[in-house]
This record gives C-alpha cells, structure tokens and sequence, in this order.
C-alpha cells in the first residue's frame, strides 16, 4: 500500500522551509541598517562645535599688537558702533570657510547678556539676517571679559544706557542653524 500523507508531508516542509528562509532574509537585511537615536543628531553635534570654535577663534588675542584684546572683546565693547557689523562678517565667514564640498547656509543670531545692578539683562547683539531659527538649531556660549571704562565715542549700538562702566564678563550667547 502506497502512504498518501507523504506528499502531504512534504508540502508542509516547503512552507516550513519557505517561511525560515524569508525570516532569515528579513533579519539579515534588517541588520545592515541599524539607525539608533543618536545618529540623527550627529549634525546637531558638528553644527555646535562649529560653533564652539568660531567663537573660540574670535575670542583669541591677537599676539602682534597691544593691547592684546580678541576681536570678540572688541566687538562687545563696540568701541566704533560698529561691532555687530564687524562680528556679523567675521562669524559668517568663519562658519562658510571650509577646504571643499557645499557651501553651508549657516545662519545665526546672536545675544550677550550682563549684570545690571542685582539682575541679568540681555539683548541682541547681531544676527545673519531676520530670519526665525529652524527645528534644529544648536546654542554656543562663550564668557567674555569687557571693559566697558574704556572710552567710547558712543553708546554700543543696542546696548542700553544701564550697562554699568566697569570690567565685567558677558556671555555671548549664539543661536545656530543651516538655512
């Protein structure tokens, strides 16, 4: 006698068989990709350091001439009224400055704030241009140190009249973005 349930056996191995080898296939393409939380913010994390060292370059002295003040010090000071002008060229031009590739439209806005009498205060400094910051913008801080007894031939553009005259630090407080 001829058994029936063979076919029928083996019919049910392919399936088995079919459905292991498409587990496999989907576990094997499935690993190839591995996105995790953090590599969605890898840009975020260059974008800040960019940051990080734009103002850090500005805030370097320079060597060859007394009094030795960074030009982020002179720029806050604004002994010209000019200082946002000058810090809006110089961080636009740290921030596109690279040895190939793209151009980056990287845009900004920038505050410092201050001690005035027993609060804080703050107001903007300068910015790219009126723009409002995406989804994604990062913020870079850096403490400068001003001295604001030095005499200017007037006010600092967007300064106000309370800013005490005397050496303070002030945070420059910078608002990052691409465009």
């Amino acid at each position: 006698m001829v058994d029936r349930c063979g076919g029928q056996l083996y019919t049910i191995e392919g399936f088995a068989a079919a459905l292991i080898m498409v587990a496999t296939a989907w576990i094997v393409i499935g690993t190839t990709s591995i996105y995790t939380p953090g590599d969605t913010h890898i840009s975020d994390m260059q974008l800040e350091q960019l940051g990080n060292d734009i103002l850090l370059t500005m805030d370097t002295p320079n060597n060859s001439a007394a009094p030795f003040r960074s030009p982020l010090q002179t720029f806050v000071e604004n002994k010209d009224g000019d200082g946002a002008a000058l810090f809006n060229n110089m961080f636009l031009s740290y921030s596109s400055n690279k040895t190939g590739g793209a151009y980056d439209d990287i845009q900004y806005i920038a505050w410092v704030s201050y001690r005035k009498g027993n609060e804080t205060a703050m107001y903007e400094f300068s910015k790219s241009r009126s723009l409002t910051p995406g989804d994604r913008a990062v913020r870079v801080t850096r403490w400068v140190l001003v001295d604001n007894r030095l005499p200017a031939p007037m006010p600092p553009a967007g300064m106000p009249v309370e800013v005490e005259n005397r050496e303070q630090a002030v945070l420059v407080e910078v608002l990052l973005w691409k465009g």
